[in-house]
């Protein structure tokens, strides 16, 4: 066995790491099943036939997710009586520094810097390298000055790659179908969604992608894959930081999609295919195929958000009668709209939470170009001490060539009444007013009331 030195011992080290890690969960099992999580939790499953003698045994598993919380990891055998006395997980993985503690005592060759060679009793690889050769002399080596290790085999008892290990009783000689499955951080997943709003701005054509992304440290190859959404509660543990790393990004088709339905008090995205799900890549799956449904455009003018802005937004119904009625995943919703060029142009994107059928979405897109609005206090007074009255003017100016319906939100303070207005409006809760007001093109329109509250 020949070591380099520093760094390129470490890589030469890593490489070969890796070449022998790659794809372990699909070798030899006969499934593998992934379930994801919103934020930083997987469940793997995994089912293979292992061979058992009588008696006691260990039974060793590899290739498990360097973020795997051991507390978590159940084994057993699924056709038939396998005790299991003692379970453990060794993640102290081989290196260049524990294979030359193992060659304490033994004889070793350094190649030094120049090419030459110097043999020896290995003594000791704390700090410098210690050598004692036949004669009894001493030598000592500079680490850095060491260019390779020439030694005859790897050491037994390291392990090359996270491992557990099992001490198990079987009453006899046999095979069987054993079933391992563990908590693993490093994954989480979220949903992106695209609509291109109709020409007549009365609809949206939507389509969903979910992207998993996976930083455990482990591949999973040609796997069952499943997607839950909502937000689990979990006690709180210690977190295990890695190191980032660049990740790939994989596109799959919608063919065999997605099938949503409940569990629990959250929703399940079951992938109708088995898939692979390799370690530092960001996979993106169809949610569902392109969907064309009812929306409408709104204006909405809120002075205690910006009180010179008015903000357009597109709102929709989740629901099957408007045509769609399924279960959003919280996700990015980033709108499009057609130019009369054909091109398809960027036009705002806001992030929706998880998302019932039935219920109403509101997506704020931005801030209306051709919309202008100004609100004055036009007067304060105190009727009591306990009683004030204010008078509100607010100016809205549609530049469009079209007309527009602006909604106005109020926010008012206490027991409060409108005694004067211009315009009607709803009372939405305690706190707010609602104004619906109607501007025709290029022209203004000022809402004014008078509110008394106590």
């Amino acid at each position: 066995m020949v070591f380099g030195t520093g760094g390129e011992v470490m890589k030469r080290f890593m490489l070969a790491v890796c070449f022998m890690w790659c794809g372990v969960h699909s070798a030899g099992a006969e499934d593998v099943s992934l379930t994801v999580y919103n934020t930083d939790l997987a469940i793997v499953k995994i089912v293979d036939n292992m061979s058992f003698v009588k008696g006691g045994q260990t039974v060793t598993f590899t290739g498990v997710a360097n973020r795997i919380d051991p507390t978590s990891v159940r084994f057993k055998a699924l056709d038939g009586d396998i005790d299991v006395v003692e379970q453990n997980y060794r993640y102290d993985l081989v290196n260049s520094r524990k294979v030359l503690e193992r060659y304490i005592d033994k004889d070793v060759t350094l190649i030094v810097e120049g090419g030459s060679v110097i043999e020896g009793i290995l003594q000791s690889v704390a700090g410098d390298i210690v050598l004692k050769d036949r004669a009894g002399r001493v030598n000592i080596v500079r680490t850095e000055a060491v260019e390779r290790y020439d030694l005859p085999e790897l050491p037994d008892g390291l392990i090359t790659r996270p491992t557990l290990f099992w001490q198990v009783m079987s009453e006899r000689e046999r095979e069987a179908k054993t079933e391992v499955s563990y908590m693993t951080g490093g994954f989480s997943w979220h949903a992106e969604y695209t609509a291109v709003v109709g020409d007549d701005e009365t609809s949206m054509e939507m389509s969903s992608w979910v992207s998993v992304d996976n930083t455990s440290g482990a591949s999973f190859e040609n796997a069952r894959l499943k997607l839950v959404a909502g937000d689990v509660h979990r006690a709180p543990r210690v977190m295990v930081k890695t190191q980032s790393a660049p990740r790939a990004m994989a596109m799959e088709d919608a063919a065999a999609g997605f099938e949503e339905r409940e569990l629990f008090e959250y929703h399940l995205y079951d992938l109708g295919r088995r898939t692979d799900v390799f370690d530092r890549e960001i996979k993106q799956i169809a949610l569902f195929d392109p969907s064309t449904i009812k929306a409408e455009k709104r204006f909405v003018y809120e002075a205690m958000k910006d009180d010179s802005k008015v903000r357009v937004s597109m709102e929709f119904v989740n629901s099957e009668k408007e045509g769609l009625g399924m279960a959003l995943p919280a996700g990015t919703v980033r709108v499009y709209k057609r130019d009369r060029d054909d091109s398809i142009e960027f036009v705002g994107e806001d992030r929706i939470d998880h998302t019932p059928k039935n219920e109403k979405v509101r997506l704020t897109l931005g801030n209306a170009f051709d919309i202008a609005a100004e609100r004055t206090i036009t007067d304060t007074r105190r009727v009591t001490d306990r009683v004030r009255e204010q008078s509100v003017e607010i100016s809205l100016r549609n530049r469009k060539t079209e007309p527009v319906t602006v909604t106005v939100i109020e926010r008012l303070w206490g027991d409060w009444d409108i005694i004067r207005k211009s315009h009607d409006f709803k009372k939405k809760d305690a706190w707010t007013a609602e104004f619906t007001v109607d501007i025709p093109a290029d022209s203004e329109t000022k809402v004014v009331y008078t509110a008394r509250m106590k």
